[in-house]
């Protein structure tokens, strides 16, 4: 899977302490994701998902899947 792909899963699971939602991480990574259509992604993902991911991560992958 292509690491920029997982540096994106990772900063859509980031929790953090911010006052408004637009300035977490989180929030800003699922923005970037909503801009995704590539669809070579959905194979990417399918197979990361074959891997048995937390449930957080899963999540993400399949808000991306939705997105694309």
């Amino acid at each position: 899977m292509r690491p920029e792909l997982l540096e994106l899963i990772q900063r859509m699971t980031v929790h953090q302490d911010v006052v408004s939602s637009g300035d977490s991480i989180s929030w800003q990574a699922h923005r970037e994701a909503e801009m995704l259509a590539d669809m070579p992604l959905v194979d990417e993902l399918d197979a990361y998902l074959g891997q048995r991911p937390k449930k957080e991560q899963r999540s993400a992958a399949y808000f991306i899947i939705g997105k694309i």
